[in-house]
């Protein structure tokens, strides 16, 4: 007689993954009905409307605050973050990151000038004008201060 040492340890697992909270093994005859199978799909298609309805920048805990008390080293701690996402040519983040570090430290005249290089990239000439001005009016006795000066005028009305 043989003996069938396996069967106990397939009941233990089975119990085991009952009592865990995981799925147990599908047995056959376990096919879900139609209106299951269906209201899966529906579910499916639920998650994947919230995942393209509106793209996250980054993971829930780096994102910006909306107290903005000043701090310079988040300032730069933004800035840097910016920096990375316009080096990869990620230009919406990277302007999402400097109008941050703009608000974190309201006198970072970089925080401007990147704000307004990155909105020129996106096509945006009334973003960069703004920026570009506030560049200005910060820091007025910029080297490039002629420089910009020409930039704001090309950018039109």
């Amino acid at each position: 007689m043989t003996r069938v040492w396996w069967i106990p340890l397939i009941s233990a697992a089975l119990l085991f993954a009952q009592s865990s909270g995981k799925q147990p093994l599908k047995q056959p005859g376990d096919e879900p009905r139609q209106a299951d199978a269906a209201g899966a799909h529906k579910a499916a298609d639920q998650k994947t409307d919230q995942k393209y309805a509106e793209p996250e920048e980054e993971d829930e805990g780096l994102k910006p605050s909306q107290d903005y008390v000043f701090n310079p080293l988040e300032a730069q701690y933004c800035l840097k973050i910016g920096n990375e996402y316009y080096s990869r040519k990620k230009y919406r983040p990277a302007i999402l990151r400097f109008r941050e570090a703009a608000k974190w430290n309201p006198g970072y005249a970089e925080a401007y000038l990147r704000l307004a290089q990155a909105s020129e990239k996106i096509n945006d000439d009334a973003g960069a004008r703004k920026a570009y001005a506030k560049y200005l009016e910060v820091s007025p006795n910029a080297k490039d201060a002629g420089k910009i000066k020409k930039k704001i005028a090309s950018l039109g009305n």
